[in-house]
């Protein structure tokens, strides 16, 4: 017997997209800086129907070089590698060199967004969606955790039940295979 399951990809968090409608409500500009290539990102990013509604301009991610409509097999030359540090370059030039002005909301969950959670002056919040991981982010979260209770917190964490990628209205956070909600590992 053969049998073949992939844990890791994407996948679509109904609360993400209320969260982005939320802020649209309210005259924010929402904008999506992946790690993953930009134009397969937009695909689902910017399709009503997947219901984040991005607008296309607004996706920032791998870039790869084109030959006219042809894609080539390597990443485009002055643009950054959009992990780490390079997410925060990128958005500097996407968007504060069209704003004046960094992001005031910034969500992540991995250690390729620890950069974006942490370098612009003008972010009032950083979500960190809890996945316990270790690293850059782990730390990142163990402050979050800190700062729970604060009255103005700089970090939140975000639950997840990562069995289904659903958020979850707490901190916490169930790992896939278990069923006792975490803080931080």
């Amino acid at each position: 017997m053969v049998s073949v399951g992939h844990f890791h990809g994407i996948r679509l968090c109904t609360e993400i997209g209320g969260m982005m409608d939320t802020f649209r409500d309210h005259g924010i500009d929402i904008y999506v800086c992946t790690a993953s290539l930009e134009d397969v990102v937009a695909v689902f990013a910017t399709n009503p129907k997947y219901g984040y509604n991005v607008a296309r301009e607004n996706i920032i991610g791998l870039r790869l070089e084109r030959d006219g409509s042809i894609y080539k097999n390597a990443y485009l030359k002055n643009w950054p590698l959009t992990w780490g540090p390079g997410k925060t370059v990128a958005i500097k030039s996407e968007l504060v060199a069209a704003k004046g002005y960094g992001p005031i909301f910034v969500a992540g969950d991995s250690d390729g967004d620890y950069d974006m959670l942490r370098d612009f002056a003008d972010t009032r919040y950083g979500l960190i969606v809890n996945r316990m991981k270790n690293g850059k982010i782990g730390e990142l979260s163990k402050l979050a955790a800190t700062q729970i209770t604060a009255g103005q917190p700089r970090f939140l964490l975000q639950g997840r039940q990562e069995s289904t990628g659903n958020w979850l209205p707490v901190e916490t956070s169930i790992k896939y295979g278990k069923t006792t909600p975490l803080l931080t590992v």
